[in-house]
């Protein structure tokens, strides 16, 4: 069973612009760690459930910039900002 992760694959091939050539265990290595940080730098799993649409949008935007690493692709300050939203709902949701 694959791993859950907060962007679906089709979403994140979405995100990269990718063509099928592309490895998809690549994308979901990618994915995967894409999850992992939004998950650990707000102390909650959002891929379990209905996904956040806000986990969605900073998991993209963590996705873009791990994958490209270059200036037209610098979204940390976007990222704090989601992440800093999301640990807002997670303590005033108690976990959603």
């Amino acid at each position: 069973m694959e791993k859950a992760n907060i962007l679906t694959l089709t979403e994140a091939k979405n995100t990269l612009r990718l063509d099928g050539t592309f490895p998809e265990s690549q994308i979901n290595d990618y994915n995967s760690s894409a999850t992992s940080f939004v998950d650990g730098r707000t102390g909650r799993r959002w891929e379990v459930g209905e996904v956040d649409p806000d986990a969605k949008s900073c998991a993209r935007l963590v996705l873009l910039q791990s994958f490209y690493h270059d200036a037209d692709h610098d979204f940390r300050e976007e990222i704090i900002d989601w992440l800093n939203i999301l640990k807002r709902k997670g303590v005033s949701s108690d976990g959603k």
